[in-house]
């Protein structure tokens, strides 16, 4: 089968402090059992009920708290250090220095998403207490203070929790998303009340309670020793050598001066679109960008540099903060690019793993250097904002900038990319984009008038290809004359060893840019599997597949057979 290659951060210290609160008891030490067991990626949890509250009513309660962020390598972290033990002061996970907080405060902002659960797994429906002052409740707080006034009102929050049946659980919860800012604000709490009564007499009333504090530390450098002075080196010193002593070379040294300086100058804004990819699997979108700067190489962006979208015709920009990539605080590969994909698909090539990258092939794309809901400039642009692109569209296919076109432009030239599908209609599947590379790449050539089959005498059909992998068997042919639509009559013919013999007609199929055929058994499997496109999906044709015999037949050919 043919195929195509393709081609330490410094962080931030969070502190947890774990707060548990139950009815009729003031903030102590757990016992074990009162901890929920949850291997679950930033989940803290509590379980309350009958045993471990000594209450006389029959009631089992559970709350939990799940907290997680996106570090500067987009790899998902919990909010809550692994080794936290409640009233115990637990090792810090990331810290910053003062001079990092003073430099580039943005570049150590995180999005966090925080998820609110409360479950109740009693037989009977659970009712809240909602008219309760300091009863049920959620509570998120970017300071110290977790009162009432910090209560977030989710919809729906005091309804009814219906009982718990077939032994499935009743839950509800409630999804956050807030910005981390250890540089300014150096304590959140978040805090969760189950607090209510169960569909029975009395006693019924239950309550359960879980808060949690992250912190963060922004600390000095360790002071820098220098020996005592020595006595007056002459009696009558010249007036004032320096007014400034060099004793320390900065006031606040950062604390990884191998890592914070190689980024001083690198011109963030030397960054160009290379490609946008938005191919026939939907799972291999990304967006390439390309530092033109050689000292931005490896170097961490410390600038406000961000990627945002229009939408076809629209003049503003998507405020969905989930649309828009920071990459502030992402660290440039040492080939000088940026990548950011839609999924996993592309593994160690992507640089950052983002929804937002999901391209329709349709949207305009641009670089911009500030805030959006603030000011902001334009550093390169495909599309043109406000404006429909119909011939700027990629969707199925790529737009890759032309490689003389080696400085950003902040206005849009279509002359300036090889956009495709095109006019030519020729689709594009992954294994034809070339993450991470920036290369010359051909427009597709559309024949001229209607093809003869006297023009494409000399075009040959070649199987290349037969497998039978379990579930996902092909065909795959070769042609010499990529791009054409083919005139002749020429069809692939499956002799079934048990069964009708099966055929595809190929006249008029046009031959994709790489020369290549393929008949499937199911696209999309096939596409998710081996990454390259499937042009015909007939399972019939491929039933008995690695017992028949296929041949390439020319119609009107004196032998009836043949390439």
């Amino acid at each position: 089968m043919h195929s195509h290659l393709l081609s330490t951060t410094p962080s931030l210290r969070f502190f947890i402090f774990l707060g548990f609160l139950c009815f009729n008891q003031a903030l102590a030490q757990l016992p074990d059992d009162q901890t929920c067991r949850n291997n679950e990626l930033g989940v803290k949890c509590r379980e309350c009920n009958q045993s471990n509250q000594s209450w006389s009513t029959q009631c089992d309660l559970r709350v939990s708290i799940k907290c997680t962020y996106r570090d500067e390598t987009n790899i998902e972290r919990s909010c809550f250090p692994d080794d936290s033990v409640f009233n115990d002061e637990p090792d810090p996970t990331f810290s910053l220095t003062d001079a990092q907080c003073q430099l580039r405060p943005e570049a150590y902002e995180y999005e966090a998403t925080i998820v609110y659960e409360m479950c109740n797994a009693n037989p009977k429906s659970f009712t809240p207490r909602p008219y309760l002052l300091d009863a049920n409740y959620v509570r998120y707080v970017d300071e110290e203070a977790l009162d009432p006034s910090t209560n977030l009102d989710p919809a729906g929050w005091d309804n009814t929790v219906s009982a718990t049946t077939g032994g499935v659980t009743s839950c509800r919860t409630h999804v956050e998303t807030r910005i981390f800012k250890p540089c300014v604000h150096d304590m959140r709490g978040m805090s969760i009340s189950m607090d209510g009564v169960l569909a029975k007499n009395f006693p019924n009333y239950c309550r359960c309670f879980l808060r949690e504090w992250v912190r963060s530390e922004v600390s000095d450098p360790e002071p820098v020793d220098t020996p005592a002075p020595t006595s007056s080196p002459t009696m009558s010193p010249s007036a004032r050598p320096t007014s400034r002593p060099t004793i320390a070379p900065t006031k606040s040294p950062s604390a990884s001066p191998s890592y914070v300086p190689t980024s001083f100058s690198c011109d963030y804004e030397s960054v160009i679109i290379t490609e946008l990819a938005s191919p026939t699997l939907a799972s291999a979108k990304y967006i390439e960008l390309l530092f033109l700067d050689e000292k931005c190489r490896g170097a961490v962006i410390r600038d406000p540099i961000k990627i945002i979208k229009f939408a076809s015709g629209e003049c503003d920009a998507d405020s969905n903060p989930n649309e828009q990539i920071d990459l502030a605080g992402t660290q440039i590969g040492d080939d000088g690019f940026v990548t950011v994909c839609n999924s996993g698909y592309f593994q160690s090539e992507c640089t950052i793993v983002r929804q937002a990258a999901d391209l329709s092939g349709t949207e305009t794309i641009a670089i911009i250097s500030g805030d959006i809901d603030d000011s902001f400039d334009f550093v390169d642009v495909f599309g043109i904002p406000c404006q429909a692109n119909p011939d700027s569209e990629f969707r199925n296919g790529r737009a890759v900038r032309n490689i003389d076109i080696d400085t950003a432009q902040k206005y849009y030239n279509p002359s300036n990319w090889i956009i495709l599908p095109g006019a030519c209609g020729s689709e594009v599947g992954p294994a034809d984009t070339d993450i991470n590379q920036w290369v010359e790449v051909q427009e597709a050539i559309c024949p001229t008038n209607s093809p003869t089959t006297e023009s494409q005498g000399d075009c040959e059909f070649f199987l290349t290809e037969l497998a039978d992998y379990p579930g996902r068997p092909f065909v795959e042919i070769k042609s010499t004359c990529p791009g054409i639509t083919i005139s002749r009559s020429i069809s692939v013919v499956s002799y079934k060893e048990n069964g009708p013999t099966r055929e595809i007609d190929l006249s008029g199929v046009v031959v994709p840019d790489d020369g290549f055929i393929i008949i499937c058994h199911n696209k999309m499997e096939h596409e998710t599997s081996y990454g390259n496109a499937c042009n015909f999906a007939n399972p019939l044709f491929l039933v008995g597949h690695g017992h028949n015999s296929y041949a390439i037949v020319h119609r009107g050919s004196d032998c009836g057979a043949g390439g």
